[in-house]
């Protein structure tokens, strides 16, 4: 914002040629060219849909079960271990050609546990981290899909 205020002082001086050398450090001096980003062709992109269904954690007796995926990247995923555990909040997740799924856990025994799991379309798994709240732990795991 000082910047800002005094880029403005400096404009309002009517001095052409010192206003343009001015404007040319202040741009290099901020790095002048916009971060760029790479745009990704949709044909690329996985489809969301393929995240539904049932899928069974590799190491247990766990179940997450993603029915809908909706438009605006919610997600209605229940949650097994193997009893029922509530699901507080369950997203999808995308960066660049890569979806995945956010689950936060908030039951008896999980008070804000969570799973970060992207999708690996080409063995058709869930892979990522699990924190476990009240150990404050971090587990690598797997989800295959369950009837594959």
């Amino acid at each position: 914002m000082m910047i800002n205020n005094q880029l403005k002082r400096i404009l309002s001086l009517r001095m052409p040629g010192l206003t343009l050398a001015i404007a040319v450090l202040l741009l290099a001096a901020c790095g002048g060219e916009p971060e760029k980003t790479e745009v990704v062709p949709s044909e690329q992109l996985v489809n969301p849909q393929k995240l539904v269904g049932q899928w069974m954690r590799t190491d247990g007796n766990y179940m997450l079960n993603i029915r809908r995926v909706r438009s605006s990247g919610k997600l209605e995923a229940t949650y097994h271990n193997p009893r029922p555990i509530n699901v507080e909040t369950a997203e999808l997740r995308q960066e660049a050609e890569e979806i995945g799924v956010f689950i936060e856990l908030r039951d008896r025994g999980y008070p804000g546990s969570y799973y970060e799991l992207l999708y690996r379309e080409e063995e058709d798994m869930l892979v990522g981290k699990y924190f476990q709240a009240t150990q404050q732990a971090v587990y690598e795991v797997a989800f295959v899909r369950r009837g594959s």
